[in-house]
């Protein structure tokens, strides 16, 4: 998948915003037939942040899936690879609490080659703004994890993953013994 820029985040917030209230649904349920195991998986992500940030989730999943060109045409993410992505960022983010102090180095070594740090660097500010959720570090772990995880499988499924997607497919052929 391609870099998401943070120009193409803003041009998207502003398409988007002029998308009349009675149609997002209809936009959610478009991209939930798409990428049902993604919807799936951000849902229960969801149920682990503070129910005043739940939604954001999936809004942010929307706003990523209209940001990224060619999304649409993907296959769909299985649940099997969710599971792996989502395995492989808690393996490398250790068994340490946010609050930790290590934590944010933890943070910064695994994000540091990772091409789509616009996006999540976007999903850091939702779950940091005044006006929606304005979570603490030790919440915004579960929300961060969640988009982090669906743009490794997004990235991995567009067949131009970045390097921490090329990881998590070693780690597959390790398994496997091969």
């Amino acid at each position: 998948m391609q870099q998401v820029s943070h120009r193409l985040i803003d041009k998207t917030l502003a398409r988007l915003g002029r998308v009349p209230a009675d149609k997002i649904g209809l936009c959610l349920d478009r991209w939930e037939a798409r990428q049902p195991n993604i919807i799936r998986y951000l849902l229960h992500a969801g149920d682990y942040l503070p129910e005043r940030c739940a939604s954001s989730l999936i809004h942010l999943f929307w706003i990523i899936a209209e940001s990224t060109q060619g999304l649409a045409e993907l296959s769909t993410v299985s649940d099997e690879l969710i599971v792996r992505a989502h395995e492989a960022n808690l393996l490398a983010l250790g068994d340490i609490e946010p609050s930790h102090p290590e934590w944010e180095t933890r943070m910064t070594e695994h994000f540091a080659s990772f091409r789509q740090m616009p996006l999540l660097a976007f999903a850091f500010s939702v779950f940091d703004s005044e006006d929606a959720c304005a979570l603490d570090v030790d919440e915004m772990e579960p929300g961060v994890l969640a988009i982090k995880t669906v743009l490794d499988c997004l990235d991995l499924i567009s067949h131009t993953p970045s390097r921490g997607v090329a990881r998590l497919n070693r780690g597959k052929s390790d398994q496997k013994g091969t």
